[in-house]
């Protein structure tokens, strides 16, 4: 596997060091309301705020770089942001200090690879030998980069819980020296279109929503849209909520309501995410 250098020192801090300056300060100033999160929603947040600024006149919508998951849950407890989207349900203990989700929607989880990558769709084992590096090389004879997430990253979670084959795949990645560590999503989309021979994962709404240049792969035979998502087909998907804390400002439920309301709703398909089910 050739050589790819790691994400930089700082580039690695940027979702701590955003988190620090967020909490020395309250969410909303003025006519200002924050939303941030996970990093794979923020191309479809930048989109779909734009209308709710639009119909609110002097009310600017402000989404800060991503903070994680677990970052923007924190920064809603603070106070620091109105609303976060997270790529998990709250825990007993967050719902108990106040914080409420709200279902938004689901998308795709896709194993991605680089534009000029010769491979046309992947199954389990053929991603487990990839991770675990006892395939690297495309059928081209190119070098095969793996494009990895942290093992607390939602992905690695993820992934390692649909497959005991890319459980133990992923143990044996984590630990093999020089592989490339994505930290955050937008880093990951970055790495995987512009690195030669790359292979990684994405989820569908962050492709479609920030125009991003890759292949999706099928896997195990369905192609990662939300077709064969709905028709129960395609195994591997995100699941995202919008969280408000237990005294949010009259903007922030403003676009809480809004981003849940059936405008939106709409709209999310084209964007690559299906809206909530009820009862799902």
């Amino acid at each position: 596997m050739p050589k790819v250098p790691l994400l930089s020192c700082p580039r690695r801090l940027l979702p701590a060091l955003l988190l620090l300056l967020l909490l020395a300060g309250p969410a909303a100033a003025g006519g200002t309301v924050t939303i941030g999160g996970t990093g794979s929603a923020l191309g479809a947040l930048r989109q779909l705020t734009a209308g709710f600024e639009s119909d609110h006149p002097g009310l600017a919508v402000e989404i800060p770089s991503s903070l994680g998951t677990n970052g923007g849950i924190r920064a809603v407890g603070a106070g620091a942001l109105d609303l976060s989207v997270s790529a998990r349900p709250l825990t007993p203990a967050e719902t108990a200090a106040g914080l409420r989700a709200v279902a938004w929607g689901r998308t795709p989880l896709m194993v991605v690879a680089s534009p000029r990558v010769p491979q046309t769709a992947i199954d389990i084992a053929g991603l487990a030998d990839i991770l675990a590096g006892r395939r690297d090389q495309w059928a081209d004879g190119a070098p095969i980069t793996p494009v990895l997430r942290p093992p607390s990253d939602s992905d690695s979670l993820q992934l390692a819980a649909f497959s005991s084959l890319l459980a133990e795949a992923l143990a044996i990645a984590h630990a093999r020296p020089g592989m490339v560590v994505a930290v955050t999503d937008q880093d990951a989309a970055r790495t995987i279109a512009g690195a030669s021979g790359a292979i990684g994962t994405l989820t569908l709404l962050q492709v479609v929503s920030e125009g991003i240049r890759i292949q999706p792969l099928p896997l195990d035979g369905a192609r990662p849209d939300l077709a064969t998502l709905a028709a129960g087909r395609y195994p591997l998907f995100r699941d995202y909520w919008l969280v408000i804390g237990p005294h949010p400002s009259a903007e922030a439920g403003a676009l809480l309501d809004y981003l849940t309301g059936a405008a939106v709703a709409a709209r999310l398909p084209s964007l690559g995410m299906s809206p909530p089910v009820a009862g799902r």
